[in-house]
């Protein structure tokens, strides 16, 4: 079968077996790239996946494409494969597959709640979910009635299929559809340099501890839907954390099962618990929760050193903000600061149109008193960010590009970006003492990238037409200060941008609008601090509603 992918041009047609060439460029991409990370286990599927027939291994990538992991033999139905039952028999001959079953509730998914009433008539299954007539057949295994009226197989070597893919992508249970994205040309992407593609681990035990976080954080995830906080922790109190926090890869997966499990424990009244984990986290709101859980108990001594070392070495703006904020008010309940900065902004009367957003009537209203102007919020300062650090962004040097389809440098979000670079971002910005140069080499980068996928840069007509309006009327020293703090977290520097860029002949104003009942976030405050200190012209304006 065929998929055919409409464009402007002309229809783009994938060949029958697109995914059979595209699973057999991830195992040839990883042999040759990261052969020192593959174990027995997983040569030993190459080796045996390699002797298969074609049929064969199209019919079992069709089963890793698919959720399963038991699949129904009367279901299958692929055009390209013309022998189903050989390559099922070849499949199970180098154990692939299994057709050999134990009672388990995953062997009653293939089928549907109506199906399994019908198959099993004499239970009253017709008020049940499925899920839970799922539930009353596993209890009353019922494995011989569906053995007796169906073929069904279980797909082996999923563990190796997934390290594999892993070892490609990065990423633990990441889809093929990346592979489909770059041929039918739904995406340009930026041509990178096969020479100089990096390994994503250091090691094998660095590869093993990911994959293994990886799957514990899918458990996880279900987990906290179905236990008590004490329940889990007594299943995760025992996991050799150190063994496994090991890499700045593995820290970033960890980071999601440490925030996940304290905020469970936190919500079932575990806080001494949760701290436990916060305090293996490295990511946002961690370092926040423990000062607001040692608050909370009385711990001040460790509320105020937790304090005191956010301020010395803060991750973002919003738990610096959040630290200041507690040491300023020990005493008192703790609040954001920025609700005093909303009080004194400039106010702006609009008639309201819920049809219509509020940054775009508050545009409306400046365009009245003729002022031009955009909503451009965060994209605006991104889009300048991906045009004039281009090389930068996709400068594979630094071992961040590890294949083929990678859209940006797998550190982008992580402050050695800023660490690896700053020689290079320094230079770019002491290449122009000019607005006009710095204008021409944006209208330059994009007229030779357009359509180019970059992570910050939205393509659009008049883009650079926006860029070089604000080119030439924000102070060019404010300018590259903004651009330099945006490098140090991209994650997080990226965000809080004014909404309105306004100007006319002789002025422009960042506005943030905020409508009555709005807030300002930790980030946008910071960013106004930051502009009124570099003498950018940037405040808030509240509107009040006719």
């Amino acid at each position: 079968m065929s998929i055919m992918f409409e464009s402007k041009a002309e229809p783009i047609i994938l060949p029958e077996r697109y995914y059979h060439h595209y699973f057999c460029e991830l195992l040839a991409f990883v042999q040759k790239h990261s052969p020192h990370l593959i174990g027995p286990s997983e040569w030993e599927f190459l080796s045996a996946f390699n002797l298969l027939t074609q049929d064969a291994q199209c019919l079992f990538i069709r089963f890793c494409n698919r959720k399963g992991p038991y699949f129904r033999l009367d279901k299958l139905t692929y055009s390209e494969i013309s022998d189903i039952n050989g390559s099922i028999e070849d499949l199970e001959n180098a154990h692939f597959i299994v057709s050999t079953h134990e009672n388990n509730l995953e062997l009653y998914r293939p089928f549907t709640k109506r199906e399994l009433q019908i198959l099993f008539a004499e239970y009253d299954l017709n008020k049940l979910s499925k899920d839970a007539i799922i539930e009353l057949l596993y209890e009353k295994n019922g494995l011989n009635r569906i053995l007796a009226e169906y073929q069904l197989v279980l797909v082996a070597k999923q563990e190796e299929v997934e390290f594999l893919k892993m070892l490609y992508f990065g990423k633990y249970k990441k889809q093929m559809t990346e592979f489909v994205i770059r041929d039918v040309g739904y995406v340009k992407l930026a041509p990178l340099d096969e020479t100089q593609f990096t390994p994503w681990f250091i090691d094998r035990t660095d590869a093993m501890a990911a994959f293994e976080l990886s799957k514990l954080l899918r458990l996880v995830r279900v987990a906290i839907s179905e236990f008590s906080g004490t329940t889990l922790h007594e299943a995760l109190k025992l996991i050799p954390w150190n063994d496994y926090l090991i890499s700045i890869k593995t820290q970033q997966i960890g980071d999601q099962i440490m925030l996940l499990v304290g905020q469970h424990l936190e919500r079932q009244k575990q806080p001494v618990l949760a701290i436990r984990y916060y305090q293996l986290a490295k990511k946002h709101p961690a370092r926040e929760r423990q000062l607001r859980i040692w608050h909370k108990l009385g711990q001040l001594e460790s509320a105020t050193q937790l304090a005191l070392e956010i301020m010395k070495n803060h991750w973002n703006a919003s738990e610096y903000l959040f630290a200041k904020d507690f040491l300023d008010r020990q005493k008192t309940r703790i609040n954001r600061s920025t609700s005093q900065l909303l009080k004194s902004a400039n106010k702006i009367d609009l008639y309201q149109n819920t049809l219509i957003k509020v940054e775009e009537q508050a545009l409306s209203y400046y365009k009245e008193l003729g002022f031009d102007g955009i909503h451009g919020e965060n994209q605006l300062w991104k889009n300048l960010y991906g045009l004039l650090f281009w090389d930068q962004l996709f400068d594979q040097q630094h071992g961040d590009y590890h294949h083929p389809l990678q859209r940006v440098a797998s550190d982008f979000y992580t402050k050695s970006f800023y660490m690896k670079r700053k020689k290079s971002i320094m230079k770019r910005l002491e290449s122009f003492e000019q607005a006009s140069t710095l204008a021409m080499l944006i209208n330059i980068t994009f007229n030779e990238k357009f359509g180019i996928a970059n992570p910050m840069v939205q393509w659009e007509e008049k883009l650079s037409e926006h860029l070089e309006v604000m080119i030439n009327k924000i102070p060019l020293v404010g300018l590259k200060k903004v651009l330099i703090e945006m490098s140090k977290n991209l994650k997080d520097n990226t965000t809080g941008f004014p909404d309105l860029f306004i100007w006319n002949e002789h002025s422009y104003h960042l506005y943030e609008i905020k409508s009555p009942n709005d807030h300002l976030s930790s980030q946008q405050l910071y960013w106004l601090d930051f502009f009124k200190k570099e003498g950018i012209h940037a405040e808030i304006i509240k509107v009040n509603f006719l």
